[in-house]
């Protein structure tokens, strides 16, 4: 299977064997994914300016905002994607909040705000996904957002399956045949 990448700053895309994978895993991510993302759905990461690819997004409220309006600054910083109905999280493993959204539910939208204020604790973890025809056309439409603070240098995307094998793998301390897709990161961000 393939990694789809979106180099925002080259305004292209590529398809990728293996990226570097962040060593950003929260515990809970693989539940997560595996109980609300349908099969043979693709799911979208971000990679910074560090190269450091992330899998699904994730940040923190800032200021007075609420976890869930902080949770769709997020979005809309990084995925460039806005969503009008309230989200909720699906559960809470200590400090993090995970939330599972599809994207028929979003919208492109870019963001031209910024927030400068310190990140509050809590941190929500979001997982956005599509089935592949859709996610490559969300690709081919996201532009670069001038206004990033993050330094999101590309959005990515690869199957379900290949995330949950990824994030096996790294639990259990070996690679397996399917993670050789993702390659993960060798020093703590």
């Amino acid at each position: 299977m393939s990694i789809y990448l979106r180099d925002l700053r080259k305004n292209c895309i590529f398809i990728r064997n293996k990226i570097k994978i962040s060593s950003f895993i929260p515990d809970g991510l693989g539940e997560l994914i595996s109980k609300n993302v349908p099969p043979n759905h693709y799911i979208l990461g971000v990679t910074y300016t560090t190269h450091d690819c992330q899998i699904c997004i994730s940040g923190h409220p800032k200021g007075e905002e609420t976890l869930m309006e902080g949770a769709l600054r997020e979005m809309s910083e990084e995925l460039s994607l806005t969503c009008h109905n309230e989200i909720r999280p699906l559960f809470k493993r200590d400090r993090n909040h995970y939330y599972c959204l599809s994207l028929f539910d979003l919208r492109l939208h870019q963001n031209r705000a910024t927030c400068p204020e310190r990140d509050l604790r809590e941190r929500a973890v979001m997982c956005v996904h599509a089935p592949e025809r859709d996610i490559l056309y969300y690709l081919s439409k996201v532009r670069y957002n001038h206004h990033n603070d993050d330094g999101i240098v590309s959005i990515w995307a690869t199957s379900k399956e290949n995330i949950l094998s990824y994030i096996d793998s790294e639990r259990s301390g070996f690679l397996s045949p399917m993670s050789n897709i993702l390659s993960p990161d060798t020093k703590k961000i």
